[in-house]
């Protein structure tokens, strides 16, 4: 019976209208996609970049401008014509109109500053760019490494084979995510915490099982545990803090300087050194940076060094540190004693306004933290911050 079961899930099942397809898909064993296809045929399906280059195409200048156009229409002209898959929170008003002008620097810079313009965050988690409230962009990417190191061993091949997910107009978000969890094998025990909602079309190109739940899901802040031998999951309200361990190892040469300089850059996190190897709590993007294997490799567009950018932005109202964040994803780096900050009473969730175009680094770090009384100082990469 079980060598029948597997024989019929291996098949291609598809239920085709004019209008509209179901597709039920199983390419590897254990792995069960459900695929709702708002296209006549799965010939018209955009074609979206992957692996290395989705990352090539994140790194390209992109000029465009638009006014008086909604936001869900300037992203999926961007998807489009850049072939990089772009997911609005289902909690942001895709009907927003601003006025966005991208001048010709790399698209995850342009994506990240019309991100601060309208009080959200970016993730990148793989193979898409996720757009969404500032709180549940910073914690996705380790939601999704948490998740995906408890996967229990029997499900390790389903959960880790990356399949396309799509979905069509009006898709009703709970079904979707029971039958994501279908599809790796397991059960969601209360799927009723998803409220429901109708959601517009949209892809998500080479996903893991766990991956396209946890984008699901942070959209109803919510996240999942696996329950006994792991053939269920329970939904749970995302934690406020969402951290990761990782062990770091110091080089051989210098290993004290660099400590000290981890220390500067990340003064909230508690390291605990023993010799050369170095535990803590901090997000993915964190780790990475400690490890200096970013998602976006030095060299590349967005991280060369300041002194040849240039920056345009039009933000109101925003708080500082919210700006910071968003440039730190363009390869931006921010180092200060956040003692001399608390001596000072310098607050980087102070709101400040801006509106500038194609200004050289210098001044455009120096109008972002004046207002502060913050003085400013480019190394490289890096920007120095200290108390006027």
């Amino acid at each position: 019976m079980t060598n029948e079961i597997s024989r019929l899930r291996l098949r291609l099942c598809v239920v085709a209208a004019r209008s509209n397809a179901e597709v039920v898909l199983q390419l590897s064993p254990g792995l069960l996609i459900l695929l709702i296809l708002a296209w006549p045929s799965l010939g018209d399906e955009p074609q979206l970049a992957t692996g290395p280059e989705f990352r090539q195409a994140l790194q390209e200048p992109f000029v465009a401008s638009w006014k008086t156009i909604e936001l869900r229409d300037i992203l999926n002209q961007i998807q489009k014509e850049q072939q990089v898959a772009l997911l609005l929170d289902r909690r942001v008003d895709s009907s927003l109109m601003p006025d966005v002008n991208l001048a010709g620097s790399p698209l995850l810079v342009d994506l990240s500053h019309l991100a601060v313009q309208l009080k959200l965050g970016i993730s990148v988690p793989q193979n898409l760019v996720y757009l969404g409230p500032l709180k549940s962009a910073q914690k996705l990417r380790t939601l999704i490494a948490l998740r995906s190191d408890e996967i229990p061993s029997q499900l390790k091949q389903a959960g880790q084979s990356r399949e396309d997910v799509a979905w069509s107009e009006l898709t009703e978000p709970r079904g979707l995510a029971v039958s994501i969890a279908d599809s790796a094998g397991v059960r969601i025990t209360n799927p009723n915490l998803i409220e429901h909602d109708l959601w517009p079309a949209a892809q998500l190109p080479q996903v893991t099982a766990v991956e396209a739940l946890s984008i699901l899901l942070v959209q109803f802040d919510l996240t999942f545990q696996f329950l006994g031998s792991g053939n269920a999951i329970e939904l749970t309200t995302i934690p406020d803090i969402v951290e990761i361990e990782r062990t770091h190892k110091l080089p051989a040469k210098s290993p004290d300087k660099l400590y000290a300089n981890w220390q500067a850059r990340y003064p909230d996190l508690k390291f605990q050194r023993t010799g050369r190897e170095v535990r803590c709590l901090a997000t993915v993007e964190v780790h990475e940076d400690l490890d200096d294997r970013p998602l976006f490799r030095r060299g590349n567009p967005a991280e060369i060094e300041l002194a040849r950018r240039n920056f345009s932005l039009k933000i109101k109202d925003v708080p500082a540190r919210a700006l910071m964040i968003e440039l730190e994803k363009s390869g931006v780096k921010f180092v200060y004693d956040q003692q001399a900050f608390r001596a000072a009473k310098i607050d980087l969730e102070k709101l400040i306004e801006l509106d500038v175009r194609d200004l050289p680094a210098d001044k455009f770090f120096d109008a972002v933290f004046r207002p502060l009384r913050l003085t400013v100082k480019i190394d490289a990469n890096t920007v120095n911050l200290a108390p006027q």
